[in-house]
């Protein structure tokens, strides 16, 4: 199937009352967008030689996987079935992909080559598990499970079997988990202090974690890179005051949807900076497997689409004075 492509170049990250690091070749990010149709296409998942991405997209009336190459050519059905599907992973190896599918009152785990054919069912407890992630390597895939409430779970992407209860923090919802390239902690997002903030624990972690993002609003979808251990993800922070884009027909807008942006920290969260500073529904960030490219999905068109940040600030480390400062530099005020 071919798709158009849209470049857009965001502006320089020379704020004078941010402390820098500044690299010679840093400064602006390219916005590519790789999926353009009147449907939802939402939820990219990189492959894990970099060459192909796994997206989720409703043109056939309900939400299905879909895989296309990595500019956004040869776009091509994975799945076929009405139950709608609500995330998905590559496995490790790069040969299955893993996604939860509603079931019912619950959602469940199925594998499928990504060569096609016909889907294996993982899981059927009951749970409700969703927001698969694959370990980097080996077959465990980790997601949050309602365990009275939401907690991180790690499953076999073979078998099935639940492998460990990385959370159990209640009356807390620890969700949208990832591991870390050593696939020794874990990322996750938290309400443990009211808003959702970014969280890093040991595995498996129990009540344990430590806040690394801080500021006022929400911190979502946390995405770790293999490559240099930064962490990508999506924040409401520039933009809490601002309204809300009206309900719309799709899953991804049933309720209202808030302006967010894709951001990069670190492992301690000492320093922030922004991949979009736009507000316009940017949401899901992932990684390439070089850690160079970040894709997403953004509503900035009018449509939920893909798009790929190229040219990343991965070495421009931020550091805020106070909020209502970087709000003033970045959006002009």
């Amino acid at each position: 199937m071919s798709t158009s492509t849209r470049t857009i170049r965001l502006g320089s990250l020379l704020f004078s009352s941010l402390s820098f690091l500044l690299p010679a070749a840093a400064g602006a990010t390219f916005i590519t967008q790789i999926t353009s149709t009147p449907y939802l296409d939402a939820g990219p998942s990189w492959s894990p030689d970099g060459t192909r991405i796994a997206f989720g997209s409703d043109r056939t009336g309900h939400t299905e996987i879909w895989l296309m190459d990595a500019n956004g050519s040869n776009q091509i059905q994975l799945t076929d079935s009405a139950s709608e599907k609500v995330g998905h992973t590559w496995s490790a190896d790069g040969q299955w992909v893993v996604y939860a599918a509603i079931q019912g009152d619950n959602e469940e785990f199925f594998r499928i080559p990504v060569t096609g054919g016909q889907p294996v069912q993982l899981t059927a407890n009951n749970r409700r598990d969703l927001e698969p992630e694959s370990a980097p390597f080996g077959s465990w895939v980790i997601c949050h499970s309602w365990f009275g409430d939401w907690d991180v779970a790690v499953y076999d992407g073979m078998s099935g079997n639940l492998v460990s209860l990385a959370t159990d923090a209640h009356p807390w919802h620890d969700v949208e988990p990832d591991f870390d390239p050593g696939l020794d902690r874990i990322i996750f997002n938290s309400d443990r202090q009211g808003g959702r903030d970014i969280y890093i624990a040991p595995l498996p972690a129990g009540t344990q974690g430590t806040r690394i993002t801080f500021a006022p609003g929400d911190d979502i979808q946390p995405n770790w890179s293999a490559a240099h251990g930064l962490i990508s993800f999506a924040s409401d922070r520039l933009w809490d005051d601002r309204p809300t884009m009206p309900a719309g027909p799709t899953s991804l807008d049933a309720q209202q949807i808030e302006a967010f942006d894709i951001w990069i920290t670190n492992e301690t969260g000492n320093f922030v900076v922004p991949v979009t500073n736009d507000g316009l529904f940017n949401y899901a960030p992932s990684w390439s497997p070089d850690g160079m490219r970040i894709a997403f999905h953004s509503h900035r068109n009018g449509n939920w689409d893909i798009f790929i940040a190229d040219d990343l600030p991965i070495v421009v480390p931020v550091k805020p004075e106070t909020w209502g400062g970087v709000k003033a530099q970045f959006r002009g005020r």
